[in-house]
């Protein structure tokens, strides 16, 4: 499964939640399949705690592009 954060770079984020409700998805995704794996497609840092100790969980790959403002 995915989970995408791709609020601007630039702009200010709120919170290190994943977006659109990112969490419970994920969580859902997991309560029925003993073998999820995620992957996070993200511009900064997102908290995992919520899920990734979940025992359904079993992989999580994350891309988070590095841009640097010039």
């Amino acid at each position: 499964m995915l989970v995408n954060d791709l609020r601007d770079f630039y702009d200010q984020r709120n919170n290190l939640t994943a977006w659109h409700g990112g969490d419970a998805l994920v969580l859902a995704v997991a309560a029925q399949n003993n073998n999820t794996i995620v992957v996070v497609h993200s511009v900064g840092p997102l908290i995992l705690e919520p899920w990734i100790e979940h025992p359904n969980v079993t992989a999580v790959r994350i891309f988070a592009p590095c841009f640097h403002k010039l």
